[in-house]
């Protein structure tokens, strides 16, 4: 039996999802609480966070918006679609450019919302509403998703685009021979469009190998034709291609042969900036980065394998097998390129929970169920822990909401050792929230040894003494985020080039890398300048996984 309080809060679960309204609102509720701890606090992430971020800025500041630059270097890896939501998002907020970090992750925000609501959709014709429910639970709790809900650039906005439009491959695939609605087929093509503009060919890869998997499965790919590919193919080229053209002729042909030639391609054939793995990876990382639906996969293997030939199995695996394949086998490898999926596992694990089939019943089985979910308990104090170990600061916010947080991490694990994972599953997502602000908002957004960039900046406004302030850093530590925060027009230069630009007139301060800073008071002394020091700053730049040592310098007015 239940304990009393599992079978209240199950109640309440079942209550706030017996309707499609109530649901929608529920998911709605959870997933924000899930992912805006620490979401207006965290400070821009190197690397590709803040490159994101600053291209968009440029395009507000200069209003072209049809290259996309950082600084003087063009940024010809990924279409303008991100970068268009992100400006919409600083428009709407009326900060222009030099709005806060935050309102450049509005995009992912609603994409990661996006996300789960769709999976909830696109689950209904393939599992029934109760299992769809519970995928969309377990995707509003997920810690891969929860990230990219708070990273200013593409993966939750082309997650929700692939999911959009397997939603509406499923309702082909359930109901052949249907006569489905034109608007059907306007989601499908309108969300390739979207895709296309944010991340190039991944959005028809994904979508593609899925459809043609099941089309060879199924010997035939008739059941596709209410797509009305002949007015939806224009559709999405309407979309996609007057920018291509525009960038096109703009980059005088530059753009193709980066974004296809040495991005796309490059990470077919070698793990681009350090991010070379074996085929396997993925696999692994799943383990931590699917949490908490990992082991009730785990434990629904055997089932999957035994109704491989259902129609919804058949179609929800060939979501995810082709694909999965691929990123396996291209060699740059980061956690994220595999969120598109994990819709489609979070709908099998989800199905399998329902039916209660997952294997049980053995100490193995048990052991599983309950480590699935401790998480809740020993995550929160991790987090709690660094803080310390970092600031040699206690968070009392913090440990309040890993107390609050416990008993309900207590009972999940109750509950996933007696093999109701159902009711573990639910209990993670309620105290989600409670854990990720343990983590998010409590810990890590406190942690100010990561936040070099924006200790620079302050230090430069604080400390500078005068307004505006032209600011020149060293190459050792050339990092988009300090552009994003100290503004466009910083300069990079050696330390020779530093001293010399601290000595022309104005108002001047310079960011000298520690490795820098011998050469740079020997050349200001060779210059006739005399310097005096702003700040030292040490920290951990996250860009590259070292620790960083930067002093900061002005000129001593004659």
């Amino acid at each position: 039996m239940r304990p009393r309080h599992v079978t209240a809060l199950m109640t309440l679960y079942e209550t706030a999802t017996r309707t499609h309204a109530r649901t929608v609102a529920f998911l709605t509720v959870l997933s924000l609480a899930c992912f805006l701890s620490g979401f207006f606090n965290l400070p821009p992430v190197d690397r590709d966070e803040a490159r994101f971020a600053q291209a968009t800025k440029q395009m507000v500041e200069t209003g072209d918006y049809i290259d996309i630059r950082i600084q003087d270097e063009v940024r010809y890896k990924k279409p303008a679609g991100i970068y268009w939501l992100q400006a919409a998002a600083v428009a709407a907020s009326g900060q222009g450019a030099d709005a806060p970090i935050w309102v450049y992750r509005i995009p992912s925000l609603l994409g990661a919302l996006a996300i789960v609501l769709l999976t909830y959709w696109a689950g209904i014709p393939l599992v029934g509403r109760q299992a769809a429910v519970l995928a969309g639970v377990m995707m509003a709790a997920m810690l891969l998703l929860g990230v990219e809900a708070r990273l200013a650039k593409t993966d939750a906005v082309l997650g929700a685009a692939i999911v959009a439009a397997m939603g509406v491959l499923a309702r082909l695939h359930m109901q052949p021979g249907t006569r489905h609605p034109a608007w059907l087929a306007a989601v499908f093509w309108v969300s390739g469009g979207l895709g296309i503009l944010v991340k190039g060919p991944i959005w028809a890869m994904v979508v593609g190998l899925a459809a043609v998997a099941q089309s060879l499965l199924g010997r035939s790919p008739k059941w596709l034709s209410p797509l009305r590919a002949h007015w939806g193919v224009p559709l999405l080229l309407a979309f996609v291609l007057p920018w291509f053209v525009a960038i096109m002729v703009l980059s005088d042909g530059a753009f193709l042969k980066l974004s296809l030639g040495e991005d796309a391609l490059g990470k077919v054939a070698s793990g681009q900036e350090s991010h070379g793995a074996p085929p396997g990876t993925y696999l692994g990382a799943f383990m931590v980065t699917a949490w908490p639906m990992v082991v009730p996969l785990l434990l629904a293997l055997g089932w999957i394998w035994r109704e491989r030939r259902r129609r919804e199995i058949v179609f929800l695996l060939a979501w995810i097998v082709p694909s999965w394949i691929v990123f396996e086998l291209v060699a740059t490898k980061l956690p994220h390129y595999v969120l598109p999926l994990y819709p489609a596992i979070a709908l099998l694990a989800a199905q399998a929970m329902c039916e209660d089939a997952l294997a049980k019943g053995r100490w193995w089985t048990k052991l599983l169920g309950a480590l699935g979910v401790a998480a809740i308990v020993y995550g929160p104090p991790i987090a709690l822990a660094l803080l310390f170990a970092m600031e040699g600061t206690v968070s009392v916010p913090g440990i309040a909401a890993w107390l609050l947080a416990l008993p309900l991490g207590l009972l999940a694990i109750r509950a996933g050792w007696r093999d109701r994972l159902k009711d573990a599953m639910v209990l993670a997502a309620f105290a989600a929230p409670l854990f990720y602000f343990a983590i998010y908002e409590a810990s890590l957004a406190r942690i100010s040894a990561a936040q070099v960039s924006p200790r620079i900046a302050h230090a430069i406004s604080t400390g500078a003494g005068c307004s505006p302030v032209s600011v020149m850093g060293t190459n050792a530590y050339r990092e988009a985020s300090l552009v994003f925060l100290v503004g466009t027009d910083l300069a990079w230069g050696d330390a020779g080039a530093a001293a010399s630009f601290l000595a022309e007139p104005g108002c001047r301060a310079v960011v000298i890398a520690s490795d820098d800073v011998q050469a740079f008071t020997q050349a200001a002394e060779v210059a006739g300048v005399t310097v005096r020091e702003l700040d030292h700053i040490d920290g951990f730049n996250v860009g590259n996984g070292r620790f960083a040592s930067v002093t900061l310098f002005s000129r001593v007015k004659p």
